[in-house]
């Protein structure tokens, strides 16, 4: 569980914030935190003229000193990690169903025995 929690981490950080490029760095892609941009809303949004919203631009000018530059090549790495964490959970989720139903569903739904569950193909109740 503690990868599959460092999975989930890594997935937020890719997932959860804001990507752009740079024309004078074309083999990176830029990360901003999304909270880090959200000063750029605040300071522009809080401007009540020209002058104060010229000014908030102080605040976009300094933006660059919390970005991040990643290297395509890390992008795809964190893919493929996810990519793996993807299928394990999704073969997790798949043994829980298939070697562990008759133990869920009763502490699920209550103490019903399975002979009582619907089934796909039982009749519509009326």
């Amino acid at each position: 569980m503690a990868e599959w929690k460092n999975r989930y981490g890594e997935r937020n950080n890719v997932v959860h914030n804001i990507w752009g490029h740079s024309d004078d760095h074309p083999d990176l892609a830029i990360r901003i935190a999304a909270k880090d941009f959200a000063e750029v809303w605040k300071a522009t949004s809080a401007a009540g003229d020209v002058l104060a919203l010229h000014k908030s631009m102080d605040v976009v000018a300094e933006l660059w000193r919390v970005c991040e530059a990643w290297r395509i090549e890390d992008l795809e790495d964190v893919e493929a990690r996810l990519d793996s964490y993807e299928v394990r959970i999704a073969q997790l989720w798949q043994r829980l169903f298939t070697q562990q139903y008759e133990v869920m569903v009763p502490n699920m739904t209550g103490p019903a025995p399975l002979s009582d569950m619907p089934t796909p193909d039982s009749p519509t109740p009326e």
